[in-house]
C-alpha cells in the first residue's frame, strides 16, 4: 500500500537537483537507505517576475495517505507556483505480505512480510503488524499463557499505539 509519498512541482524558475545534504537544517534524514550525503530537491534557477514561489514540496507524511485520511485544502487556500512545469513523486510503498511463503494469486493463509523488531504482532497473526494498531477490536487476537490472555477491559487510547 502507498504509505506516504512526497511530491515536488516545479516551475520554469526551478529544477531539481542533486545538492549537498544539509546536516545543520532541521529535517531529519531522507528516505532510510538513501545517500546522506546528497539529496534532491528543488532549487530556483531565477526569481519569478511576479514574485510568486518557483517551486513546492507537498509533503504527506501521515502514514494514512490511502485509508480515507482528508487530502484536499479548505477554500481559499491554494499553492501558486510561478509557471508549472513538472511534478517529482516519491512514492514509499510498504508490501505486507511474504511473498515467499503466499501464493499471492489467492487461496493461502496470509502470512506477513518483513516487520520491524519492535513489532507487537504475535508470530503467525492472521494480519501485519505494519497495518494498524495492536490494541485493535476489529481483528480477534487468542494471545497464549497468562491469566486468560488479552485484558479486552483495557481502557485503550490514541497514545497507546
Amino acid at each position: 500500500y502507498n504509505h506516504h509519498h512526497d511530491a515536488y512541482i516545479t516551475g520554469k524558475h526551478s529544477k531539481m537537483a542533486k545538492v549537498p545534504h544539509d546536516h545543520t537544517h532541521p529535517m531529519p534524514e531522507c528516505a532510510a537507505g538513501s545517500n546522506s550525503e546528497f539529496q534532491t530537491i528543488p532549487v530556483e534557477t531565477s526569481k519569478s517576475a511576479h514574485g510568486f514561489p518557483t517551486s513546492i514540496h507537498l509533503a504527506d507524511g501521515n502514514g494514512g495517505e490511502y485509508r480515507k485520511s482528508y487530502h484536499g485544502f479548505s477554500a481559499p487556500v491554494a499553492y501558486v507556483i510561478d509557471s508549472p512545469q513538472s511534478v517529482s513523486c516519491n512514492p514509499m510503498f510498504i508490501d505486507t505480505w511474504n511473498r515467499d511463503e503466499m501464493n499471492i494469486s489467492g487461496g493461502s493463509k496470509f502470512v506477513a512480510g518483513p516487520l520491524p523488531k519492535h513489532s507487537l504482532a504475535p508470530k503467525g497473526a492472521s494480519y501485519s503488524g505494519l497495518l494498524e494498531c495492536p490494541l485493535t477490536d476489529r481483528i480477534q487476537k487468542i494471545y497464549p499463557g497468562g491469566k486468560g490472555g488479552f485484558d479486552p477491559t483495557y481502557a485503550r487510547t490514541a497514545f497507546d499505539c
